[in-house]
C-alpha cells in the first residue's frame, strides 16, 4: 500500500501507518484524522462502512482501523442468524438438515445454562456456559469490544463421524465480522473437564471440526482452550498489523489460522525432562529494510536473542551468533513464539549441530521435518495452514538485550 501524502509504499499497513505519523503528522492535524482513518479515506473516500447485515451505515472501529462490519442495530443479529440458514440451504441444499438445525438452536435456547452477557454498550450477547460467558466478559472488559462485534456464526460446517457413520453439523460459538473470526471454546487450561469418557469423545470430535476449519478458506479461526487468551489476542493482532501466512491466494490475505497446537494448555506444551532441550523456542525471520528479502532466520532459546544460532539465506552456511551480536542497522528482525505442544529437544539440538558445524540447511524444512510449522507474510514451511508461533516483536537494527 502507498503513503497518501508522499506514495511512498509499504508491504505492511501498520508500516504505512507508523511512515504518517512520523512524517505526516500535520496532514492528519489538518483533517482531524489519525493515520488508519487517513489511510482508509484515501483508498475509500470516506471513514463510514455499510453493515454486512442490512447495509446502514456504520461507524469507525479504532480497534482494527476500519468501520465496523456490523451496525448497531439489535435485528441485525437476528437476521445474521437467518443468513446462516440460507447460507446452509445454498450449500448443501437440504431442508432437513435447516429444521435440525433450527430444533438445535430451540433446544440451545432451553438449557439451563443459556443466558445473555450485557455488554457495557447496553447489548445482549447470548451464550451457553460458564466459559462462554467469561470470554464475552473478556471481550467487553478486557478488549473493550462493543456488543456488535460478537455475532452469531454466519455458516454451519458439515464433517463425517467414522465412528457413528453420520455426517454431523458443527456451529462455532462466535463470529467476529471485524476480524472475520470464528471463535470454538472449549474446556481446558485452567477449566479442565477430567471425565476421562468425555475427554476421549471430546478430543475425537474437536479433531474432526478442526479439520473442517483448516479445510475452508473463508473465515480465521480460533479455538480457545478454557481461558488461555493469549492465542486469541495475538490472532486478533497478526489480522489487523501483521498481515496473512504466506502461500495464500490474493483473495485470502487475511486469513490466519491457530491450529489446536496454538491454544493448548500451558502445562502441556513443553516437556523439560531433557537437560538439554532449549525450554523456550524464538524464531527471528530476518529481512531487508523496506523489502520482503528474507537474509535469514535466527533460533533462540530467549526473547532477546542473547543466545542465538543463524541460517544465512544469502550465503547459504549457518553458525552460532556471539553473544550480544546486532543485526545491521539496515535490516529488520520479526521475531515469533512457539507455543505448540511437541518436544523441541530433537530440533533444537539439530539447529545447534549444523551450526556449529557451519552446515548448509533450511530451518524451515528443518521445522517441518519436526513437526514445527510456520507461515508468516514472508516465509513459510507448510501448506496446510498451521502456525504453531504467535509475533512477539519487531526489532529495528539494534536488539535490546536487556529487555
Amino acid at each position: 500500500m502507498n503513503c497518501p501524502a508522499c506514495h511512498k509504499y509499504f508491504d505492511k499497513k501498520q508500516k504505512a501507518i507508523d511512515h504518517i505519523i512520523k512524517y505526516h503528522s500535520a496532514d492528519l492535524d489538518r483533517l482531524n484524522m489519525d493515520a488508519s482513518q487517513y489511510l482508509y479515506y484515501s483508498t475509500h473516500g470516506t471513514t463510514k462502512g455499510a453493515c454486512m447485515v442490512c447495509g446502514g451505515p456504520t461507524e469507525w472501529n479504532y480497534q482494527t482501523g476500519k468501520p465496523y462490519k456490523v451496525c448497531t442495530n439489535p435485528k441485525c443479529r437476528e437476521n445474521l442468524s437467518k443468513k446462516a440458514d440460507q447460507n446452509m440451504i445454498k450449500i448443501y441444499g437440504k431442508t432437513t438438515l435447516l429444521t435440525d438445525m433450527k430444533h438445535q438452536k430451540k433446544m440451545q435456547e432451553h438449557r439451563p445454562t443459556h443466558s445473555y452477557y450485557t455488554f457495557s454498550d447496553g447489548g445482549k450477547v447470548p451464550y451457553l456456559s460458564q466459559l462462554e460467558k467469561n470470554f464475552l466478559w473478556f471481550c467487553d472488559s478486557i478488549m473493550d469490544m462493543t456488543s456488535n462485534m460478537i455475532q452469531e456464526s454466519p455458516e454451519i460446517f458439515e464433517y463425517y463421524d467414522a465412528k457413528d457413520d453420520r455426517t454431523r453439523q458443527y456451529i462455532p460459538d462466535y463470529y467476529l465480522p471485524d476480524y472475520n473470526l470464528l471463535v470454538e471454546i472449549k474446556d481446558g487450561g485452567d477449566h479442565p473437564n477430567t471425565n476421562p469418557a468425555f475427554i476421549e469423545e471430546t478430543k475425537y470430535k474437536v479433531k474432526l471440526k478442526d479439520d473442517v476449519m483448516k479445510k475452508q478458506t473463508k473465515y480465521n479461526f480460533i479455538r480457545i482452550s478454557g481461558k488461555n487468551y493469549g492465542p486469541f489476542v495475538e490472532l486478533l493482532y497478526q489480522i489487523v498489523h501483521v498481515g496473512s501466512p504466506a502461500g495464500f491466494k490474493k483473495n485470502q490475505k487475511h486469513l490466519v489460522v491457530i491450529t489446536e497446537s496454538a491454544c493448548a494448555d500451558i502445562d502441556d506444551q513443553m516437556n523439560f525432562n531433557s537437560p538439554e532441550i532449549l525450554q523456550s523456542l524464538y524464531i527471528g525471520i530476518l529481512v531487508e529494510n523496506d523489502s520482503t528479502h528474507v537474509r535469514g532466520v535466527l533460533v533462540s532459546p530467549t526473547h532477546n536473542f542473547v543466545r542465538s544460532y543463524v541460517c544465512d539465506y544469502v550465503n547459504m552456511t549457518s553458525c552460532e551468533l556471539p553473544e550480544n551480536a546486532q543485526i545491521d542497522p539496515a535490516d529488520e528482525l520479526y521475531v515469533y513464539e512457539y507455543i505448540g505442544n511437541q518436544d523441541i529437544s530433537t530440533f533444537t539440538n539439530a539447529v545447534i549441530q549444523c551450526c556449529l558445524n557451519h552446515e548448509t540447511f533450511d530451518v524451515m524444512e528443518l521445522m517441518r521435518d519436526h513437526e514445527l510449522y510456520f507461515s508468516c507474510s514472508l516465509i513459510s514451511n507448510n501448506k496446510e495452514k498451521r502456525m504453531d508461533f504467535i509475533y512477539r516483536k519487531c526489532y529495528e537494527g539494534v536488539i535490546d538485550h536487556g529487555a
